[in-house]
């Protein structure tokens, strides 16, 4: 990068840099170095620091059809959400405007926090048929890139990453998109 003169580097992370937690939330640690990394080559970074997608809900759509839908925590614990969208106008904007020259992370939160019952309470006002959540624990989490044969260290790495998200503190100003579950399921259901 500095061979070619890049001055402005973005680049996704994770909410959770300077947490007790940031060397033990598996790939979220790796997302947090690779930000650091490129912080060496002298360039101004931006990490966009992200929470959770109101997107993800779109990949347990079968479950919502039978009215369920899973997280990996209680469902009942509030957490930052961010739609995928507002998370490239972000970029966007910074790429846009390059007047900034510091190596800092900014959060990309969501309009409010909400839990995973929250979440499958705006799906269900949305379809308009009931849609109930319970914790499905990360061991039995079965996605095509999280296997429960994963090795353990893995699977802890994932649980430490829920944790992170969900006690994440940072002193950085955050962007605050326009974007809200409502908004992204209305959205969701309209391409489906």
């Amino acid at each position: 990068m500095r061979r070619h003169g890049v001055r402005h580097i973005i680049a996704a992370t994770t909410l959770g840099r300077d947490t007790p937690w940031q060397e033990r939330a598996g790939n979220a640690t790796g997302s947090i170095h690779m930000i650091d990394l490129l912080r060496t080559t002298g360039a101004a970074v931006r990490g966009l620091a992200l929470p959770g997608f109101m997107d993800n809900a779109l990949l347990q759509a079968g479950a919502i059809r039978q009215g369920k839908m899973f997280g990996p925590i209680d469902p009942d614990k509030k957490l930052p959400h961010t739609a995928t969208r507002d998370t490239g106008a972000a970029a966007a904007g910074l790429l846009i405007d390059r007047s900034w020259s510091e190596q800092e992370d900014v959060p990309v939160l969501g309009p409010e926090e909400l839990s995973y019952a929250d979440l499958a309470a705006i799906v269900s006002d949305v379809i308009g048929r009931e849609v109930r959540t319970s914790i499905r624990p990360t061991r039995r989490t079965r996605t095509p890139r999280w296997h429960a044969d994963s090795p353990m260290r893995s699977r802890k790495g994932m649980s430490i990453c829920c944790a992170l998200r969900r006690k994440a503190w940072t002193k950085s100003p955050r962007v605050k998109p326009p974007s809200s579950v409502r908004r992204a399921s209305v959205h969701g259901r309209k391409r489906r």
